[in-house]
């Protein structure tokens, strides 16, 4: 965190390590929040994270929800890795949601050769899983909609050249066009030409 020298916000699962934490990073002068803080002192919290100085958040999973850090910050740490892939995206969700301008990062502290590592290691094959079901369906429907929107533009350009192949030859456009018909007797009549393109609703040029 130190090092980071940018804004963060670091997730743990009880009061008691928000606690501790503070304790050690008091040089940093972090914001706690967590469930034993009234409303009125949770938003004050906020409040201070995000318009004040202090460019650490301690929370617990309190914060996991209905919180919009985005514009404060993109630099998230897990304390312990949460049990369910869901938790785990509620918590990175803060700062990585619409209008977040940089890349976030997000960061998960296991502890090696304890049981923590075992339920990260089922942790991440279930969040592989999910995100394999979810992007193979998604995969195939743009697929399929990419062949529908060249299906459809191939037809545009069928239709186009079709009626260009069929119209006259063009009038000269640096100049205006004044032609004039014999109608019966000696009247004249005056008949304009005007040039005018035509477009289909996407604003490509069919024929003119």
């Amino acid at each position: 965190l130190r090092r980071a020298h940018q804004p963060a916000i670091v997730f743990t699962e009880y009061r008691d390590t928000v606690r501790r934490l503070a304790a050690g990073l008091a040089d940093l002068h972090p914001i706690e929040l967590h469930g034993g803080l009234t409303g009125s002192e949770r938003r004050r919290a906020l409040r201070d994270f995000r318009e004040g100085d202090a460019g650490l958040l301690l929370a617990t999973d309190a914060a996991s929800e209905g919180l919009n850090l985005q514009h404060r910050c993109r630099l998230v740490v897990n304390l312990e890795v949460p049990w369910t892939p869901t938790r785990l995206e509620q918590r990175i969700g803060r700062v990585d949601r619409f209008g977040q301008s940089g890349r976030v990062h997000a960061v998960q502290l296991v502890a090696a050769g304890s049981g923590e590592e075992a339920i990260a290691s089922r942790l991440f094959d279930r969040m592989r899983v999910s995100s394999q079901r979810f992007m193979q369906p998604l995969r195939q429907r743009s697929a399929t909609l990419a062949i529908a929107l060249a299906e459809t533009e191939a037809e545009r350009l069928r239709y186009a050249r079709a009626l260009l192949g069929a119209e006259p030859e063009r009038v000269p456009v640096d100049r205006p066009v004044l032609a004039f018909a014999r109608a019966h007797g000696t009247s004249r009549h005056c008949t304009w030409a005007f040039r005018l393109p035509v477009v289909d609703e996407d604003g490509h040029f069919v024929f003119e």
